[in-house]
């Protein structure tokens, strides 16, 4: 099962966006089942291939995926 926490980029107060130049948003993502570093390739490959994903980390103790990505894509 996958849950997420949506978080719009922050902007400063000269518009600039404060996340990485290359990406526009953040998602955290629940992921259960995983138990093995095996899992967290398969996830961190899956979640990068998907287009608009600027870089994806999957942390197998938390069961979580910090996922940046850009709109528009």
């Amino acid at each position: 099962m996958i849950g997420h926490d949506h978080d719009e980029p922050k902007r400063s107060a000269q518009g600039h966006n404060q996340h990485e130049a290359e990406s526009d948003g953040r998602t955290s993502l629940s992921v259960r089942g995983m138990n093995c570093a095996n899992c967290v390739r398969h996830v961190t490959e899956a979640l990068q291939a998907v287009p608009g994903v600027a870089s994806a980390v999957v942390q197998l103790a938390q069961a979580r995926a910090e996922v940046r990505w850009r709109t528009g894509v």
